[in-house]
């Protein structure tokens, strides 16, 4: 789902459009790139076989980069409190049951976030 959104030759996001009358990203959407965001982290934590873990660093690198510029969120809007809550949330629910550490996913993101906020300013 994620590639489908961000990663396709022709990504959903290119379509996405947001009324003027908002004069920030409206909340339901910062809600659905956290859970996006969430979910790739999630994915790079899993605990797979070396093998499957190239093939999956390779791709989701890839993705992530893609996702962070099409989102175009500044590093204070990734690193927000509401965004820590998401995550906290996300973590809360479905951390163990996928056997990865959420206060790993969270410092992978914020650390991930900071990379490429360097590799575009």
């Amino acid at each position: 789902m994620l590639y489908s959104i961000f990663g396709s030759n022709k990504p959903a996001i290119r379509f996405l459009h947001i009324d003027e009358f908002h004069d920030q990203m409206p909340d339901d959407l910062l809600e659905t790139w956290a859970v996006c965001l969430w979910c790739l982290q999630a994915a790079l934590e899993a605990n797979v076989s070396v093998k499957e873990r190239e093939r999956l660093d390779k791709f989701l690198k890839s993705l992530a980069a893609k996702i962070y510029q099409f989102l175009g969120l500044a590093q204070e809007e990734f690193a927000s409190e509401n965004m820590k809550i998401i995550f906290d949330q996300l973590n809360d629910r479905f951390a163990k049951r996928l056997g990865v550490r959420g206060d790993i996913i969270w410092k992978n993101f914020l650390n991930f976030t900071e990379r490429q906020a360097l590799s575009i300013g």
